[in-house]
């Protein structure tokens, strides 16, 4: 069969459905304890080169109690062409959804999307790990991962430890789409799937966490018209500018 036919090209897309989890761990005194203060939680559907992202606000209140509440509000869906950077807001996930506005990653700013946060290849401010160090591989759950360790030092003194795990039985073309460490999969040469910070090798507290849940390796029908709406959109967008 030709390698023209749009059949062979729709059978080799990659689809499917994740999760970020970002896990923030509270500040306590004992040096071995990891409470979980906050979590969120943001889903992404991708499709070939295409990818639907949840944009989502964290509000954080505390009342005359001093309690404090966390809210991860979803505020709209991001449609976006991988190849171009072409980025389509919508506010309903529905193949009937109109697109309220668009935009490229390169000119995104604070006021648009609240920072680029889609290339990873972007600099970001911040402490840069001083060495990297590769760790013996672990198994959770008959599952095989690849460590990679970055120490972040201040003064020639360490003050935080960041591991990574990677997953080469997933596709690495997948790190195009999302990765918890872009450099580092690209090192390793497997998908970067979730990241621990901890503050000293002896402690068992984890400052935060982040990673990727694979919730579901195929579309819905649903999930294949928003798909294929928004991408007859973007095109009748493109074509009117």
């Amino acid at each position: 069969m030709s390698a023209c036919n749009p059949t062979d090209k729709r059978k080799s897309e990659q689809t499917g459905v994740i999760e970020l989890e970002t896990l923030f761990y509270r500040d306590v005194e004992e040096k071995d304890s990891s409470i979980v203060d906050m979590t969120l939680r943001s889903k992404k559907w991708y499709k070939g080169e295409l990818t639907i992202e949840e944009k989502r606000t964290l509000y954080i209140k505390t009342d005359t109690a001093k309690n404090t509440t966390h809210e991860y509000a979803l505020n709209c869906y991001l449609f976006k062409h991988v190849p171009t950077g072409m980025v389509y807001e919508y506010i309903h996930f529905s193949d009937t959804a109109k697109i309220v506005r668009s935009f490229k990653i390169t000119d995104t700013s604070v006021a648009l999307t609240g920072g680029n946060i889609y290339n990873s290849k972007t600099p970001i401010g911040g402490p840069k790990p001083t060495r990297i160090q590769q760790l013996a591989d672990t198994t959770v759950k008959d599952v095989t991962y690849k460590r990679m360790m970055e120490i972040y030092e201040y003064s020639g003194k360490p003050f935080a430890f960041v591991i990574s795990f990677f997953r080469c039985d997933k596709n690495i073309n997948l790190q195009k789409l999302f990765t918890v460490s872009d450099s580092l999969s690209k090192i390793v040469g497997c998908l970067g799937i979730k990241g621990i910070t901890i503050p000293s090798l002896q402690s068992k507290r984890i400052i935060n966490s982040s990673e990727i849940l694979f919730l579901a390796d195929a579309l819905s029908q649903k999930e294949l018209s928003v798909f294929a709406a928004w991408e007859k959109n973007a095109r009748v967008h493109s074509a009117k500018k």
